[in-house]
């Protein structure tokens, strides 16, 4: 061997010693390297894992909130509607009632609600022509038993209503109607027919 393949040889052994050291480093950082992003990405997975799980737990909380207001809407709406009912009913019921005891009450309405005693009283067309003209005189019986003007009169007109009756005198009237009078019972007893209806 001479000289310069001497050298060559030693180049040759040389740089296959470096590209033997540089593979070998570069494996080394190949590896670090694999292993960092390895890391990191098994920590992104478990981050977007427990994002993703959060978002869903919330969504289904937010769901069950909303489906929870829902049924308590529905259920409100539904015992206002019974509410509502029950009062319907009793309006029906204060126009069915025996003549005995309709007769009574709706005298009392006229004598409290009269202002003059001169007023005439109106109906619908079947308490009109049924109950009319006994009303009027009970109720002039009871105006007169409290010392005021007791000459109510039975008038010819009538009016739309479920029962009870209104009184007018000119252009003033006041309504003493059965639903006038259930509604004005609603407000202050609305809550205790909800106590009764959902015991």
């Amino acid at each position: 061997m001479n000289g310069i393949e001497k050298i060559t040889a030693r180049i040759i052994s040389d740089a296959e010693a470096e590209a033997a050291v540089t593979a070998e480093e570069s494996r080394a950082q190949c590896e670090a390297l694999e292993k960092e992003y390895d890391q990191k990405a098994q920590e992104e997975y478990s981050r977007i894992i427990k994002a993703g799980t959060a978002k869903c737990e919330d969504q289904a909380d937010r769901t069950k909130r909303t489906a929870g207001m829902e049924a308590r809407k529905s259920i409100l709406a539904e015992k206002q509607d019974m509410v509502s009912r029950a009062f319907d009913k009793a309006e029906e019921l204060m126009g069915m009632m025996p003549e005995s005891l309709y007769v009574p009450f709706l005298a009392k309405q006229a004598a409290a609600a009269a202002f003059t005693g001169e007023e005439e009283v109106i109906f619908n067309e079947r308490d009109r022509a049924g109950c009319g003209k006994a009303v009027v005189k009970q109720a002039n019986a009871l105006l007169a038993e409290q010392k005021r003007p007791a000459t109510l009169t039975l008038s010819a007109l009538t009016r739309n209503i479920k029962g009870g009756l209104v009184l007018k005198q000119g252009d003033i009237e006041v309504n003493c109607s059965i639903e006038i009078l259930t509604e004005g019972c609603r407000s202050r007893l609305a809550a205790e027919v909800a106590g009764v209806l959902f015991e």
